[in-house]
C-alpha cells in the first residue's frame, strides 16, 4: 500500500484509539498504557520514523503488535480446524537426524564490488532492518565481479586496464575503508562475512592484502575467504564474451594458483578458513577437496532451474525450465537433493564444511521474475531447511543492492531509484519475507519427522509430495516446526494440519506466510513514499522507485496491513513478530502432545510449541 494511501489507514486508527479530529499527535507516537502514564517517559517513535529496534519504547515489538493490533488489519489469531479428518499429520520423533540448524545458516551473497557501495553501512537503517530480521545473517561478498570487475588496493593504485571486459563493464575499485564501513554494518546486525579475492587475476600477494585487511576489520565475523567465484566459467568456449581465461584453462591449472592463494592468505592470516570452489561441478568440488587444505570449506553454487548454456550433467536439464510449476514440484526438491547431498557427502568424507554459497530458484541473465513470486518464497523458504537438515552449514541467496526496478529479481531486497542513480531506502522482497520467517528460527538440533497428507502413506517430512515438514528442538526444549504446503492457492482449500510431538508443551504458536496466487509477489515498492506530494502512487502495483526520506522500514509501513491477497507474513510485511507475539493455537492445554490448525494451500507455517 503507498504510504499516500497509509494515511486512510492511520486516520482509522485515530477512530479506533479514540483520538478526536482535532488530534494534531500522530497516531504512532501514542504511547501504549506503559509508557503514557509517564510525564517523563520518551516519546515513541512517529509514523515516518524507522520502525523502532530498541526502547524507547521499552518493548519495541510489543508496541508494533499493539499497533497492528488496533487497526483494521489486526494481526490474526490462529483459527481452529473446522474438520480433524483428510488433513495434514506431522510427527516429530524424539530422536535428533544429527544435523544441527544454524541460526547464521541463511543469509546473502553479494557482488564484492557492491563493497564500494556507501548505502551498505550502519548508517543505513533500511538495512540494518531488513538483515537484522535474518538474525544472524551470514553476508558472502563474491559473485562474478570478483573475477572480472573487482580490484583492491590499500595504496590508492589505478585500476589495471588490461582486463577482458565486456562493453558494459567498467572495473571498481575497493579499500580498507570500505571493508571497515561494512564491517559496522556487520556489527550492528550480528552479521558473519564472508570475502572473496579475484583469482582470475592470478596476484595472490593481493588476495593476501585483501584477507589482512578483512581480518583487521571484521575480527571474529570474518568466517571465511573465497578464493575465486565458478572458475569452471573462465572458459565457455571459443569466441564466448563472457571467458577470462583461454582453452588450457582447466581442473589442473586452477588448483595449481588455488594453492599458491591459499599459501599466500595464510602468510597474512594464519587461521583464515579457506572456502572454494563456488560451482556446481563436482570435478571442481574433487579438485579442491583433493588439495587437502587444512581450515578449508567446500563452497557449492545451485540454481536448480536455471537456463545457462554448458550445463553438463543431464539430470539438472530436464524439466528445469523457470516455471511456476517446476518452481514448488518436488521433482525440483529432489534435485536438490541429490546435488547437496553429494556435495556433503564429499566434503563429510574430507572433514569439510559445506556451504552453498550462491543459489536462488533459477539464475543467468539477472534471473528472472518467477524469482520474485510467492512460488520461489515457498521453494526459498524450503530450501533453507532442506539443506541444513541435508548438513549444508551456511547459504547464500544472491542478491544485489541494485534498485527494484531494473535491478536483478532474483534479489532477496532491493533499494529506490534507478541503475543510474540507486536510492538510499530499501525493501525486502517476496523471498526476503520467506528468509526472515524460517531464518530467525533459534538454533537446535533437527528431529526426525514423519508427514502424511489425508489418507496418503506416512513420508520422511523433507520428502513430502504436496507438503514438507521440518522439526527443530531448541535447547530449552521448545520445537519449532515448519510446515511449507505447495498446494496451488488459487485451487486448494484449506486443510487441518496436526503436529503430534514426542513429550507434553505448554502452549503453542503459529505464524505464516501466505497469498492468494502464485504469480503474486509481496508490494514492496508501495512501502517507497513517491517522491515528492504533489505525484502519488495511485496504484499498489506501480512501480515505485523514489523515496523522498530515503526510509521505507518505518513506522507507517511496520503498522499497515498489506493489501488482501498478496504475499504477506500474518498480514504484514517486516518486521516479523517473536512466538510471544505470533497468533496462539486455540484449544492447547498444558500437557499436551497434539497441536491441531490448519495449513493453507501456498503457505509456509512455522509452529512453536513451548516447552513445560
Amino acid at each position: 500500500m503507498p504510504k499516500t494511501a497509509l494515511g486512510t489507514t492511520l486516520a482509522t486508527l485515530l477512530i479506533l484509539t479514540g483520538c478526536g479530529p482535532d488530534s494534531t499527535e500522530d497516531p504512532q507516537s501514542q504511547g501504549s498504557p506503559s509508557t503514557s502514564a509517564s510525564s517523563t517517559a520518551a516519546p515513541n517513535p512517529e509514523s515516518t520514523d524507522p520502525w523502532p529496534l530498541e526502547a524507547p519504547p521499552e518493548d519495541p515489538l510489543g508496541w508494533i503488535a499493539e499497533q497492528r493490533n488496533r487497526g483494521e488489519g489486526a494481526t490474526p489469531t490462529a483459527t481452529a480446524p473446522r474438520s480433524s479428518s483428510g488433513g495434514v499429520t506431522v510427527e516429530v520423533s524424539d530422536k535428533d537426524t544429527g544435523e544441527d540448524y544454524e541460526q547464521a545458516g541463511a543469509g546473502l551473497s553479494l557482488e564484492s564490488t557492491e563493497l564500494a557501495d556507501e548505502r551498505i553501512s550502519k548508517d543505513n537503517p533500511d538495512l540494518v532492518r531488513i538483515l537484522s530480521s535474518m538474525d544472524q545473517p551470514t553476508l558472502r561478498f563474491g559473485g562474478n565481479a570478483v573475477d572480472r570487475r573487482f580490484f583492491f588496493t590499500d595504496a590508492g593504485e589505478t585500476p589495471p586496464d588490461d582486463w577482458p571486459l565486456r562493453p558494459d563493464e567498467e572495473i571498481t575499485t575497493v579499500t580498507p575503508e570500505d571493508l571497515e564501513r561494512v564491517a559496522g554494518l556487520a556489527e550492528v546486525t550480528d552479521a558473519s562475512v564472508i570475502i572473496g579475492v579475484n583469482l582470475a587475476d592470478e596476484d595472490p600477494e593481493r588476495a593476501a592484502s585483501v584477507a589482512a585487511h578483512a581480518e583487521e576489520a571484521f575480527g571474529d565475523r570474518l568466517t571465511g575467504i573465497m578464493i575465486g567465484n565458478e572458475p569452471n566459467g573462465y572458459y565457455l568456449g571459443a569466441d564466448n564474451d563472457r571467458n577470462i581465461k583461454d582453452a588450457s584453462w582447466d581442473e589442473e591449472k586452477f588448483i595449481g594458483v588455488w594453492e599458491d592463494y591459499v599459501k599466500a592468505i595464510r602468510k597474512e592470516v594464519p587461521d583464515a578458513n579457506i572456502v572454494g570452489p563456488g560451482t556446481y561441478d563436482m570435478d571442481w568440488w574433487r579438485a579442491v577437496i583433493g588439495a587437502e587444505v587444512d581450515n578449508s570449506t567446500l563452497a557449492v553454487h545451485q540454481y536448480p532451474l536455471s537456463e545457462c548454456d554448458g550445463l553438463g550433467d543431464p539430470v539438472y536439464r530436464a524439466n528445469s525450465a523457470p516455471t511456476l510449476q517446476n518452481t514448488v514440484s518436488a521433482e525440483t526438491r529432489q534435485r536438490v537433493d541429490i546435488l547437496l547431498g553429494r556435495a556433503v557427502r564429499l566434503a563429510d568424507e574430507a572433514d569439510m564444511n559445506t556451504w552453498v554459497m550462491e543459489t536462488s530458484v533459477s539464475a543467468c541473465a539477472g534471473s528472472n521474475d518467477i524469482t520474485t513470486t510467492q512460488a520461489a518464497a515457498l521453494y526459498s523458504a524450503d530450501y533453507v531447511m532442506r539443506a541444513q537438515e541435508l548438513g549444508v552449514d551456511r547459504i547464500g541467496f544472491h542478491s544485489s543492492v541494485e534498485p527494484c526496478n531494473g535491478g536483478a529479481p532474483m534479489s532477496v531486497l532491493c533499494s529506490s531509484g534507478t541503475l543510474q542513480k540507486p536510492g538510499e531506502a530499501f525493501v525486502p522482497r517476496t523471498n526476503g519475507l520467506a528468509l526472515a520467517l524460517v531464518g530467525g528460527l533459534p538454533a537446535g538440533q533437527f528431529q526426525e519427522t514423519q508427514i502424511a497428507v489425508g489418507k496418503g502413506k506416512p513420508t520422511e517430512g523433507s520428502k513430502g509430495e504436496e507438503v514438507t515438514a521440518y522439526a527443530i528442538e531448541q535447547e530449552d526444549g521448545t520445537t519449532s516446526v515448519v510446515v511449507v504446503d505447495f498446494r496451488d492457492p488459487a485451487t486448494a482449500e484449506e486443510l487441518p494440519v496436526t503436529v503430534k510431538l514426542p513429550k507434553g508443551i505448554s502452549a503453542a504458536n503459529v505464524s505464516t506466510l501466505s497469498g492468494d496466487d502464485w504469480t503474486e509477489n509481496y508490494p514492496a515498492t508501495t512501502l517507497f513514499d513517491g517522491g515528492e506530494p504533489s505525484h502519488p502512487v495511485t496504484s499498489t502495483n506501480a512501480p515505485t522507485t523514489v523515496d523522498g526520506d530515503g526510509v521505507a522500514m518505518d513506522v507507517r509501513g511496520a503498522v499497515t496491513p498489506v493489501e488482501p491477497g498478496r504475499p504477506s507474513v500474518d498480514g504484514y510485511g517486516l518486521p516479523l513478530l517473536p512466538p510471544r507475539l505470533q497468533p496462539q493455537v486455540p484449544g492447547v492445554e498444558p500437557g499436551d502432545t497434539d497441536v491441531t490448525t490448519t495449513t493453507a494451500p501456498g503457505s509456509v507455517s512455522v509452529i512453536t510449541a513451548e516447552a513445560l
